[in-house]
């Protein structure tokens, strides 16, 4: 800070460019850019301070309005970057349904054909971590772990298992729009792998003869909208896909992929 007296007796206050970059600087490392908006705001407010207000508040005030009036810049700051590096992190935990498509089987004669798959009811639990918000839209690495706890499953002749259980566990990259409104559709894609188990009982009683443990890749694609009902709760509807392999349920059906597509709602909260 420059401080000079004029030929009037006034005080020209003089602030190097260098001192409002050096703190912004400290408050994006401090957080690590969690906000970009919200620490270009904080420098943008340092930089508007004014002749007037520096030169009563620090200048022209005793020891004790210089000390406050530095406790109140620190404490500012100190909020700022808590606001700026808060609730990047969300847990999720939605209640919903699973739909598989009825598949034609190959090579038997029956009076139906067609493998037919129930509704079943599916778990979701999902952490995320917000990467990126640029204030329009925002990036979150998200684990989304979806459990089918009994898909049944139809077919004429006594050959399927009765049901069988699913996991999916897919990391991936969720892009939301206005990130920080009341109302945030997005979109989301990644990867990771599925597990199938099939009920040891066939579906008309005995013993299932196939295999009764299936494990795949799977990818993952989904889309959703999120509700802010308050600062730290959200309501989440979404649908995802994941595109998967097959269980093994002793009928032939000319597949080795299936979408396993689940629709549901649940609650997310930011912390």
């Amino acid at each position: 800070m420059l401080v000079e007296r004029n030929g009037t007796g006034g005080v020209f206050v003089g602030m190097q460019s260098t001192d409002f970059n050096t703190l912004a600087t400290l408050g994006l490392a401090a957080v690590n850019a969690p906000n970009q908006l919200s620490l270009s705001r904080f420098r943008f407010g340092l930089r508007m301070l004014t002749y007037k207000h520096i030169v009563k508040t620090v200048l022209q005030g005793d020891e004790m309005t210089r000390t406050l009036f530095s406790i109140a810049l620190l404490a500012s700051l100190v909020l700022l970057i808590s606001g700026a590096s808060a609730q990047k992190n969300e847990l999720t935990g939605i209640l919903g349904r699973t739909f598989i498509s009825d598949q034609g089987v190959t090579g038997v004669i029956a009076p139906d054909t067609n493998l037919h798959s129930g509704n079943g009811l599916t778990f979701e639990v999902n952490y995320g971590r917000r990467l990126m918000n640029l204030g329009i839209a925002g990036l979150t690495f998200e684990v989304p772990v979806v459990l089918n706890l009994a898909e049944d499953i139809h077919f004429d002749l006594n050959l399927v298992p009765k049901n069988y259980q699913s996991y999916f566990i897919t990391p991936a990259i969720r892009a939301n729009l206005f990130p920080g409104a009341g109302i945030s559709p997005w979109v989301s894609v990644g990867g990771g792998v599925g597990h199938f188990r099939e009920n040891s009982t066939l579906e008309f009683g005995g013993d299932n003869p196939g295999k009764t443990g299936t494990t795949s890749g799977v990818f993952q694609a989904g889309l959703g909208l999120d509700v802010r009902l308050f600062s730290r709760f959200s309501i989440r509807g979404e649908v995802r896909d994941f595109y998967s392999g097959v269980p093994q349920l002793n009928v032939d059906t000319g597949k080795t992929r299936q979408h396993n597509y689940f629709v549901g709602g649940g609650v997310v909260w930011h912390f």
